[in-house]
């Protein structure tokens, strides 16, 4: 005989009371990177290169797959563990074991090397979860995004979350982040005028959900 019990109204009130169901959807933190760290991180384009972030897509004909511009248009570099800039990994890494500690407790177990993000002129990504179904992505719990530029330094280029059927809309402050569950829907909608760059990261657990 199954161990679940039917829901009835007053079950469910005492449930919800009961737990965790005010947990954030985002949560601004400021300060992560200073100025010139920032500074610091968009130069590793010079020196570890970069390459375009696709999203594939059906063709026409839904025979076979394509990159779809339509959905992102961004470039990315990679930054490894291990290397130089593993002082990045370790401040990101404080930052997560913190703020998961004090908001969600995730069972989280590793940091996905991050990428630094560049949008230039009509850089965009349209809404997307970073959770996915299969794979590491199915992994992943928490998403962070720290603002590497100044925001008079573009127009447009605005992340966006998608929560309860609000829309909430994170700080643009240079150096801050925001952590937030990686299954909520979120956008960078596209820049008009100067450049973005953004360094992100996704956490993962050893199961899916916990």
């Amino acid at each position: 005989m199954s161990r679940l019990q039917p829901l009835d109204l007053p079950t469910a009130r005492a449930l919800v009371a009961a737990s965790d169901a005010d947990l954030p959807a985002a949560v601004d933190v400021p300060d992560v990177f200073t100025p010139e760290e920032c500074a610091r991180i968009i130069g590793l384009r010079r020196t570890l290169g970069t390459d375009l972030a696709r999203v594939e897509g059906r063709d026409a004909d839904r025979q076979g797959r394509v990159v779809d511009d339509g959905i992102r248009t961004t470039e990315r570099t990679h930054i490894l563990p291990g290397t130089a800039q593993q002082w990045i990994l370790d401040r990101i890494a404080r930052l997560v074991e913190r703020e998961n500690g004090r908001h969600w407790r995730f069972r989280l177990t590793h940091l996905e090397p991050p990428q630094l993000l560049t949008y230039g002129s009509g850089g965009h990504y349209a809404w997307h979860t970073d959770l996915g179904a299969t794979g590491l992505m199915a992994l992943r719990k928490l998403s962070v995004t720290v603002q590497l530029t100044e925001a008079a330094a573009y127009v447009g280029g605005a992340l966006e979350l998608q929560a309860g059927g609000r829309r909430i809309a994170p700080s643009r402050t240079l150096g801050s982040a925001v952590l937030f569950p990686s299954w909520q829907p979120h956008r960078v909608t596209p820049v008009t005028e100067g450049t973005r760059h953004a360094l992100v990261c996704w956490i993962v657990g050893k199961r899916s959900l916990r």
